[in-house]
């Protein structure tokens, strides 16, 4: 199933896109994260299946929202082995055209340490889709090995700070180090910032502060599902966000 993580404009308190995130609703275990059943779905071939699930779901996902009047983007998460397989760069712009949906409105994610596994193969077809209009996040940045020439012939859009320096920024001197070079290197390259894993105010104001565009994680809400999250984009773009909070 497809649940929805809200990305926030800092300065606005307002939803301004969503990341679309894939759980699995067990019959006995419950609801399970990608880290409890992925490493299945990959030695069962299904990965690429999987991909295209999330692409169909989160772009009519967007499309509705569209509809009810709220023009927010929705990102999704693709793996560089997937992106890899050109008929997916094909499934991507074709769902696009199917749904009518301008292409600025999807936004697809790739994450650093995937990057380096066939960086040629990844570029083209990154740069393919950048041409076409949609735009590319490099997620989990500060966690791989990318080096600084690799980043400026990608075809970034979107730098993503990664949940693991986020959560230590107050307490850990390199974390807050990697965060301020990632947003300083990110505003010299002309790329919009997302701090994920967010989960107090503090932190926001921080953000804020720095002129991130868009900041995700639990401060304002947990990962919805799609009804569940028309609700409170319809709630929390009339209201101070701060009043519309959904927790577990």
């Amino acid at each position: 199933m497809l649940v929805l993580s809200a990305h926030v404009d800092p300065a606005k308190e307002q939803v301004i896109g969503a990341e679309a995130l894939v759980r699995w609703q067990h019959p006995s275990l419950g609801l399970l994260t990608p880290d409890k059943f992925l490493s299945s779905i990959m030695s069962h071939g299904l990965s690429l299946e999987m991909a295209r699930f999330v692409i169909r779901s989160a772009v009519k996902q967007c499309k509705q929202w569209h509809q009810a009047g709220f023009e927010i983007g929705v990102s999704v998460n693709v793996s560089a082995s997937d992106l890899s397989d050109t008929h997916l760069a094909n499934y991507i712009l074709a769902e696009l055209d199917k749904s009518q949906l301008n292409p600025r409105f999807l936004t697809v994610e790739v994450t650093e340490t995937e990057m380096t596994l066939d960086l040629a193969k990844s570029l083209e077809i990154l740069t393919r889709l950048r041409m076409r209009g949609v735009n590319i996040s490099i997620d989990d940045f500060g966690t791989g090995h990318s080096s600084l020439m690799q980043l400026i012939r990608s075809p970034f859009s979107e730098l993503k700070i990664d949940i693991s320096f986020v959560r230590d920024m107050f307490t850990d001197k390199k974390s807050m180090a990697v965060i301020n070079a990632s947003m300083s290197l990110a505003k010299s390259l002309g790329i919009k910032t997302v701090a994920e894993g967010v989960e107090s105010s503090e932190q926001a104001q921080f953000f804020l502060s720095h002129d991130c565009h868009a900041i995700q994680g639990y401060l304002y809400s947990v990962p919805l599902a799609p009804a569940q999250f028309l609700t409170f984009l319809g709630t929390a773009n009339q209201t101070k966000l701060a009043e519309s909070v959904v927790v577990n």
